[in-house]
């Protein structure tokens, strides 16, 4: 057993424990001190040498890539319209394409993706739904909101073909409002790469 300093004055004579890797036998009860350096243990087994370290593995391929965005602008969003995002974006990775002041994002790399959005609508918003376009037409699960305030969501992205855009665009049936200001945002999107390939 492990020498566990909360029982070892209970340890009888003849109690064999290990300590750093060592091996001992109680031959004074109760033990006092550590073994290795008290007379109340004795070594039946030094501990082995450190073996040779082994080959570094693989790199993962998890976080490769990013892409953040905000729009910090009121925007009147029509019904099926997009999100103009209007910072410069912060990107690390050579996965993701945007131009400031644009409403895509483009994935230029197969792989894996977690993005995540949300939008600040205009107080007192009809019931409101925003999600994301993806380039093939699909459409991810909506975020909706019962009337003003904060709405948000995410999901994983599956990429098998590049380019692959995407744009946060409003389904709420009519035009929403988003507002903000360089403090609050109206908008904002983060995608991470988090696997190449796809699955």
């Amino acid at each position: 057993m492990a020498l566990d300093p909360a029982t070892d004055p209970t340890y009888p004579v003849g109690q064999v424990v290990t300590y750093e890797g060592g091996t001992y036998v109680v031959n004074t009860a109760p033990p006092t001190g550590t073994p290795g350096t008290s007379p109340d243990y004795t070594l039946l087994a030094a501990a082995g040498v450190t073996g040779s370290t082994g080959p570094t593995g693989p790199t993962g391929p998890f976080l490769s890539s990013g892409v953040y965005t905000v729009a910090d602008t009121n925007q009147v969003i029509p019904h099926n319209g997009f999100v103009v995002f209007t910072t410069g974006a912060v990107i690390s990775g050579s996965a993701f394409f945007y131009q400031q002041g644009s409403d895509t994002i483009t994935i230029r790399e197969p792989g894996l993706y977690y993005a995540s959005w949300g939008v600040k609508l205009e107080a007192g918003s009809p019931a409101s739904a925003f999600g994301l376009l993806k380039n093939d037409g699909g459409l991810s699960p909506f975020g909706i909101d019962a009337g003003g305030g904060n709405l948000s969501s995410s999901n994983i992205i599956i990429v098998t073909t590049t380019p692959y855009t995407i744009n946060l665009t409003n389904r709420s049936g009519g035009d929403r409002t988003i507002t903000g200001d360089s403090t609050l945002r109206s908008a904002y999107i983060t995608i991470i790469k988090f696997a190449d390939g796809s699955s």
